[in-house]
């Protein structure tokens, strides 16, 4: 497999770097043959399919037992904003689009107790989240403070801790917010707010058009004292430098809030002239930003939240630690579908992924799983990255494309595979960056 080469800066210097894929470290090059020698007595290479999810129908329920600690309830369809971003409006093919459903207290009481059987009956970690998806899930409130009283009924209180991800509307509702700041040790609550109002208000709008920025701030004003954090969705055409400051700024008014970054997709974008157009101006805003931080850091300057909050988007699949990819459960970072966490929607029925479509169901809370479409989607997973050959890519532990990319209505590869060179070449520019930003960290 191939060892990548490339340089780190400081202030000073430049420093000639390597990276190994399979053991997936970063060293200097003048430690190169003290590598080689470990790797080759040590963890010889050697091809190998990974097995490592159960081939048997009734060994799955225990596997997902055991791994799965987060259960996503998406309490709602309904939603009161008309994102202009948002990937469930009719720019984007191939997504659910919003509806008028609501999950009722008898489909939420019966995920909790199917939830509780999965949980206990595979000697599975005791503790896991609770997430309140939707559309807009403060606009089904009784299900919210009903899931709080149905996990304190059948599971001891250090056991759940719940999250709510919020368009941050509902500030007059007296009753969601004292319930909040009632459980504020065991709930987090994550507002949408992409900065200052003028590019808030870019994208996030109600049907009407107008801006949610004012409603927004009213309710960070309710739960400053709680768990709160912000979830930015960085679009191309915003001014993230605005964005920077304003996070700045802000943080003088709430200094214990967490910001989270996403970023816009193209992914299934209608509009394919417009996606190439963002998609180039996204790669030189990032490419932008990394120079500033690796300039800043390098002359030993504090870095913004917002500098900080993106590199921590990046750190998940950018760690540098001894990991050597057959220790992994899989060739990329994606996860196996349903054993990480399960999403159930208002009807009660059962998915890998609270963003899927039908095609991805995988049981309901009336008749429990269905071992074998989730051992058919397993194995799918593995056919693909085999015949992509991930294991031999030099960028497999970077590569964070999800199964829903890889794969279309559950039953094949997409006709245009998401993994090209120019995928290859960002991957490469992040993990220098990632390292760089590593080197700069450990010097001080």
């Amino acid at each position: 497999m191939e060892i990548l080469k490339f340089e780190v800066r400081d202030s000073r210097n430049r420093f000639e770097m390597l990276y190994d894929p399979y053991t997936n470290l970063v060293y200097n090059k003048e430690l190169e043959s003290h590598f080689e020698s470990f790797r080759d007595q040590k963890h010889p290479y050697q091809k190998r399919k990974f097995k490592q999810y159960p081939l048997v129908k009734k060994d799955v329920e225990t596997f997902i037992g055991r791994h799965n600690n987060r259960l996503v309830l998406d309490i709602t369809s309904q939603c009161n904003l008309r994102c202009i971003y948002c990937i469930y409006n009719d720019n984007y093919d191939d997504r659910r689009n919003f509806k008028n459903s609501n999950m009722s207290l008898d489909v939420l009481k019966r995920s909790i107790s199917f939830y509780k059987k999965i949980k206990q009956d595979r000697h599975s970690r005791n503790y896991f989240d609770v997430s309140f998806y939707g559309g807009e899930p403060s606009l089904n409130p009784n299900v919210i403070e009903a899931a709080i009283l149905e996990c304190d009924r059948q599971f001891d209180k250090n056991v759940c801790t719940f999250l709510l991800t919020t368009n941050g509307t509902f500030f007059d509702n007296d009753d969601l917010v004292n319930l909040i700041i009632r459980n504020k040790e065991r709930f987090a609550t994550h507002i949408s707010l992409d900065g200052p109002k003028s590019e808030n208000d870019r994208f996030r709008v109600f049907s009407t058009g107008r801006g949610v920025f004012d409603d927004v701030m009213r309710l960070a004003d309710k739960l400053k004292d709680t768990n709160l954090g912000f979830q930015i969705t960085l679009h191309p055409e915003h001014d993230w430098n605005k964005i920077d400051q304003f996070y700045s700024n802000i943080l003088r008014k709430f200094p214990n809030i967490k910001i989270f970054l996403n970023y816009f997709t193209t992914r299934d974008y209608k509009k394919k002239s417009d996606a190439l157009r963002f998609d180039k101006l996204m790669l030189t805003k990032k490419k932008e930003l990394q120079d500033r931080i690796i300039d800043k850091m390098s002359r030993n300057l504090n870095l913004s939240p917002f500098e900080i909050a993106y590199i921590t988007s990046l750190s998940r699949n950018y760690n540098f630690y001894f990991n050597p990819y057959w220790s992994k459960k899989l060739f990329i970072n994606s996860c196996y579908p349903g054993a990480d966490k399960m999403a159930v929607n208002s009807k009660g029925d059962i998915f890998i992924c609270e963003r899927v479509s039908d095609a991805y169901k995988i049981g309901d809370v009336y008749n429990g799983l269905k071992p074998e479409r989730i051992l058919e989607l397993w194995q799918l997973l593995e056919n693909i990255t085999e015949s992509l050959c991930c294991g031999d890519c030099p960028y497999h532990n970077f590569c964070s494309q999800c199964f829903i990319a890889i794969t279309e209505q559950g039953k094949g590869i997409r006709p245009t595979i998401p993994c090209n060179e120019k995928i290859k070449e960002i991957m490469f520019e992040r993990m220098k960056f990632m390292a760089n930003v590593t080197f700069l960290r450990r010097k001080k």
